[in-house]
């Protein structure tokens, strides 16, 4: 696979959670029917986040180890945050621990 091909991929993927996240947020700020899809959607919220967090984490390894695309100064404080949150998103998948929440907040905070 190209570099180019794995970034149209990653761009690809990224407007796609972008649609599903302002549909969700619609859906919820207009209720209606439809509102019970974000309830139907909290059962695979957590592996959901630890998906994300885990293609982020293998495409950054990509672009740095593969590409060998230099990050910079911003970057690796983002890699900082986003390693070990797919690590313990990956725990709190497979302990399924609802408890999860101040850690996984602390390291989203810190990485924005």
């Amino acid at each position: 696979m190209t570099t180019q091909t794995f970034s149209l991929f990653v761009a690809l993927l990224t407007l796609g959670s972008l649609a599903g996240i302002a549909a969700l947020v619609a859906i919820r700020l207009v209720g209606g029917p439809a509102s019970g899809l974000t309830e139907a959607i909290e059962p695979v919220r957590l592996p959901l986040a630890w998906a994300v967090a885990a293609v982020a984490t293998l495409g950054s390894l990509y672009y740095s180890e593969i590409a060998h695309f230099v990050p910079c100064k911003l970057c690796w404080f983002q890699r900082i945050a986003m390693y070990p949150l797919a690590v313990t998103l990956g725990i709190a998948t497979f302990r399924r621990d609802r408890g999860f929440r101040p850690y996984v907040l602390a390291h989203c905070a810190i990485g924005g």
